[in-house]
């Protein structure tokens, strides 16, 4: 009790220097803990745009599909699957999609891509593909022909809402599959070349041309919890696990974008480690500077008899308040700026080369949200926690080097 009065009291005999302490502890608390909180986000926000664009967070397979997509590996029984599914919680929505690699013809160019057959009430509680509609609308459960397709692919045919234009296929059965289409609405995603391919459309209308009737490529499966979304998908592993349907989550269909988010979370990491280090050499050095500052306090307390270990408990209880205090006014900082730029994302201009790279794996938009998490202000807080203690090892070390005399002489 005696040492907590006695460090409590050398706080505040000298206010200038523990209130900039105290000031530049809770600076760096705060900037932990938004910088955390906004790579956090940042990385959340890449998936969820990239993931929810089309992909989906899961897909449900026949085994064999993901790497021969054909005719050969289509689920069969659509319905039956979906009455399994209904029995797992967990579940916010699902979708079937029908893929068939096609040649679409207009009145002066042919061009070839992928017609899609979708549930258009259900895909858009999958994807953000009706997020995407740049002019037109998004095609209903009632249109029979009308389709919902890439801004780049209708340049490419000379065609724009209204028009019509002749796709050619083939059916599961390798006969002829060909029918006009008409032009619902027009999408720009940006994911990959998804906007010079795909061709949206009613998948009951291919069920009779494709003879594809309660037949699927895949199912997709939307989480209600997203960061559930790889729990899900083993779950529903296990419910597959005898049959030949395999289940894969997103990880496992985009396995490039993956790398590519690991790589931004290294260069994250490599960030963070580069400002704890400046960080912690600046708290080092003001540490040194305030404890050498005082030599000749300690030599007196020497001189009176006090031994050394009653000297570290002295200065490093006053470093540990301040700590503490640091940390208070820092979580509560630190959360406030993570929830405020959580509602309210930063805007970021980043230049043309690295816009285009981005808007590859569908990016929308530069407008980063931080999130505001429990681990943010874990990791902000024993981060300080950890520069401190070690900050102040060496400062304390050099102080009791000196001999009593040298000591009240403030010798060094």
């Amino acid at each position: 009790m005696l040492i907590f009065k006695l460090a409590w009291r050398n706080i505040w005999r000298n206010k200038k220097r523990s209130l900039v302490t105290l000031g530049l502890c809770t600076i760096c608390t705060v900037f932990l803990i938004w910088f955390e909180a906004f790579n956090d986000g940042s990385h959340q926000k890449m998936i969820r745009d990239v993931v929810e664009m089309y992909p989906g967070y899961i897909q449900i397979q026949e085994k064999g599909y993901f790497d021969r997509p054909s005719y050969d590996h289509l689920l069969t029984n659509v319905s039956t699957i979906k009455q399994q599914l209904k029995a797992i919680d967990g579940i916010h929505a699902k979708s079937v999609r029908f893929e068939a690699p096609s040649l679409f013809s207009s009145k002066d160019v042919s061009y070839g891509g992928l017609l899609i057959g979708i549930e258009p009430e259900n895909e858009a509680k999958i994807s953000r593909l009706k997020k995407a509609l740049v002019t037109g609308r998004f095609i209903t459960s009632s249109d029979t022909d009308g389709v919902y397709m890439g801004v780049d692919l209708a340049k490419k045919l000379h065609v724009s809402l209204g028009d019509s234009f002749v796709f050619m296929s083939s059916a599961i059965d390798r006969s002829m599959a060909a029918d006009t289409l008409t032009v619902k609405g027009l999408f720009e995603s940006n994911l990959f070349d998804s906007d010079i391919q795909f061709v949206f459309v009613n998948k009951s209308f291919m069920d009779d041309i494709f003879l594809v009737n309660n037949m699927a490529s895949y199912l997709v499966v939307k989480p209600t919890n997203t960061a559930e979304s790889l729990v899900l998908a083993e779950t529903l592993t296990s419910l597959f696990n005898d049959t030949t349907i395999e289940v894969l989550s997103w990880r496992h269909l985009l396995s490039s974008f993956v790398q590519f988010v690991e790589m931004d979370e290294a260069m994250g990491r490599m960030a963070i480690v580069i400002v704890v280090l400046v960080v912690f050499f600046v708290i080092m050095i003001f540490n040194f500077i305030s404890i050498y500052n005082r030599t000749k306090e300690v030599g007196m307390m020497r001189a009176m008899g006090t031994s050394d270990w009653q000297i570290i408990g002295v200065l490093s209880l006053e470093s540990l308040i301040m700590t503490m205090m640091s940390i208070i006014f820092g979580v509560c900082g630190g959360s406030w700026l993570a929830i405020y730029f959580e509602t309210n994302p930063l805007e970021i201009k980043l230049s043309e080369d690295v816009l285009e790279m981005y808007h590859q794996f569908g990016m929308l938009d530069f407008s980063i949200p931080t999130r505001f998490s429990l681990d943010a202000i874990i990791f902000g807080v024993i981060i300080i926690i950890v520069i401190n203690v070690l900050a102040i090892i060496f400062p304390i070390w050099k102080t009791l080097q000196l001999k009593p005399r040298q000591a009240l002489q403030g010798n060094s």
